[in-house]
C-alpha cells in the first residue's frame, strides 16, 4: 500500500502514472531500507515514483546502493513525473540500501517501490550514446526553456550564442538529444539540470583567439547531473553550488565520454593556432 496520511492502514494501492501494482513497498520520504543479500540473486528491479494519490505535488529523489556504492540515483522527480525503472546488479553484494531522500520539503512525499523485487536475470551494462556524425541528425534551431520539463530534440546555434539556455530553476530533464554551435551548448544560472543519453559537438567558432566552448556551464547551480552521454569539443563548467545537499542536490557526472578537448584557438581563417 501507499504510505498514505497520518492514520494507521490509510493507505491505497500503488499507483503509478495509472498503472497499479499489487505488491511493492510504500514510503515516505524520508526513508532508508536496508536488506542483507546473500548472492542468491543478480539484480533488484522496480518501478519507482511518487503515488498518485498526490497529483502532481510533492518532490523526492529515489537511490539504490549497493554495499555503500550508488548504483541508481532517480534525480528528483514528482507527482508528474514519468515512472522509472531502476534494474541494478547486485552481483556479489551483501547488502543493498533503498533510499528516498525529501526535495524542499516533505509534504506529500509518498513514494512507491512498486513491484520491488530481487531477480536472477542480470542487469544490463549501462550505454554510452555514440558522437553523432551530420548525415544522421537534423539540427533545428535554438531553444530556450522558461520551465521544468523533460525536453529531447535536436538544436543548433549557428553563432557564438548558447544553443540552449535554461532560464528557470524548475527541475529540468534534456535527454535522447543531439545538441551543436559554436558556443556553449548548454547554459544556465540557478540551474536544476538533468542531462542524459545526449550527443553534444562543441565547434570551433572560426574567430581568431577563441577555442571550442564548454558543452555544459552551470552557475550559481541548485543540482547538475549529467550521464550515458557523449560530447566533442568541450567539457564542464560549474561554479557556486546552492542547491540544498540534504535534499539529494549536487553534482553527478556518470559514465559519461568527453573527446578531442584540447584548447586550440581558432586563427579566424579556418584553422587553429597554438594557444
Amino acid at each position: 500500500m501507499s504510505n498514505g496520511e497520518s492514520q494507521a492502514g490509510d493507505g491505497r494501492i500503488l499507483t503509478l502514472q495509472g498503472v497499479t501494482h499489487a505488491k511493492g513497498l510504500g514510503v515516505h520520504a524520508g526513508s532508508t531500507i536496508v536488506y542483507p543479500l546473500d548472492g542468491t540473486y543478480s539484480s533488484f528491479k522496480a518501478d519507482v515514483g511518487l503515488d498518485d494519490e498526490v497529483g502532481s505535488q510533492g518532490s523526492a529523489s529515489f537511490q539504490v546502493w549497493v554495499d555503500g556504492t550508488l548504483r541508481f540515483d532517480s534525480g528528483e522527480v514528482t507527482g508528474d513525473s514519468a515512472t522509472q525503472k531502476p534494474f541494478v546488479d547486485i552481483r556479489g553484494a551483501r547488502e543493498l540500501k533503498l533510499v528516498v531522500t525529501p526535495g524542499a520539503s516533505t509534504d506529500f512525499d509518498h513514494a512507491d517501490w512498486a513491484g520491488a523485487r530481487l531477480s536472477t536475470e542480470v542487469a544490463p551494462t549501462p550505454t554510452v550514446a555514440p558522437a553523432p556524425t551530420s548525415s544522421t541528425v537534423t539540427y533545428g534551431g535554438k531553444l530556450v526553456i522558461s520551465r521544468g520539463g523533460t525536453y529531447s530534440g535536436n538544436w543548433e546555434s549557428p553563432d557564438t550564442g548558447p544553443a540552449v539556455s535554461i532560464q528557470t530553476t524548475e527541475p529540468v530533464i534534456i535527454e535522447n538529444a543531439n545538441i551543436r554551435g559554436k558556443g556553449v551548448l548548454i547554459v544556465g544560472f540557478g540551474i536544476n539540470l538533468t542531462v542524459r543519453n545526449t550527443r553534444g559537438i562543441s565547434l570551433t567558432p572560426n574567430i581568431a583567439g577563441r577555442a571550442a566552448e564548454m558543452a555544459i556551464k552551470a552557475e550559481d547551480f541548485r543540482n547538475l547531473r549529467v550521464e550515458n552521454s557523449t560530447f566533442t569539443g568541450g567539457g564542464i563548467y560549474v561554479r557556486r553550488f546552492i542547491g540544498d545537499q540534504a535534499a539529494g542536490q549536487g553534482i553527478k557526472i556518470l559514465r559519461n565520454v568527453f573527446i578531442n578537448i584540447d584548447g586550440r584557438k581558432s586563427d579566424g581563417a579556418g584553422g587553429t593556432r597554438a594557444a
